[in-house]
């Protein structure tokens, strides 16, 4: 195997003051994606819990839909030339106190031909996730070397319905074995469905159940204190 390089640590498994990107795609320009209106009121309430309940610093809450353009379009050129200058601003050192990085998304996804996940924009272009985490891992983005990102992805990852009977609640396993790193070892990325299947909805209006339960969670578990 050649020689070993030395062990890789996240710098801090707390964050206190991280970088959040919120990424809400609620209209599409043809058919074949229908429009997602609950995708517009999670972003309200995404945005009220950090920066009105939390009270959080808005210069640290990038919300990517305020580039949409007149009909509330979200083009890939847009959201991908807005991704680069957050990583930019981030190596320019314009988010000195920011120690990791918080992505959520919600909207549309699908595999490509060898089944890699991405999000849909609303011209309906794929964009892979490994391509928007490689914005931000520590060979583009040093400034975020070592420090904890965590993505929250609420979207589809396949044509595939989980039956409810196959879901179940189950324990995890905190054993850790013999580890390999890689750029990305300092991501933690959250789905809102397994491999190939739909992102559940509650109802056939298609009311997401992912985005409140992240908004559940923040709101429980991080105290202002910590994010003031």
């Amino acid at each position: 195997m050649g020689d070993q390089k030395e062990d890789y640590e996240i710098e801090s498994h707390t964050m206190k003051h991280p970088l959040v990107i919120l990424l809400c795609i609620s209209k599409y320009e043809d058919d074949e994606y229908g429009p997602l209106p609950s995708v517009a009121t999670d972003l309200k309430l995404l945005k009220s819990l950090w920066l009105d309940l939390f009270k959080y610093d808005e210069n640290y809450v990038s919300v990517v839909n305020e580039i949409a353009d007149k009909k509330g379009h979200l083009k890939k050129s847009a959201i991908t030339k807005h991704l680069n200058n957050i990583c930019a601003a981030l190596q320019l050192g314009k988010y000195p106190k920011a120690d990791g990085l918080i992505f959520i998304y919600s909207g549309h996804g699908e595999a490509d031909d060898q089944n890699r996940n991405g999000i849909v924009s609303s011209d309906e272009k794929l964009m892979l996730i490994r391509d928007i985490q490689k914005k931000f891992d520590s060979k583009h983005c040093d400034f975020l070397k070592k420090k904890p990102k965590l993505f929250y992805m609420d979207c589809c990852r396949g044509e595939k319905e989980m039956k409810q009977k196959n879901i179940e609640l189950v324990k995890g396993n905190d054993n850790v074995g013999q580890r390999y790193v890689n750029p990305l070892s300092d991501f933690y990325i959250h789905m809102a469905t397994s491999q190939g299947y739909v992102a559940f909805c509650k109802s056939k209006k298609r009311r997401k159940l992912y985005d409140q339960c992240i908004i559940f969670m923040f709101k429980t578990s991080i105290s202002k204190k910590e994010n003031g």
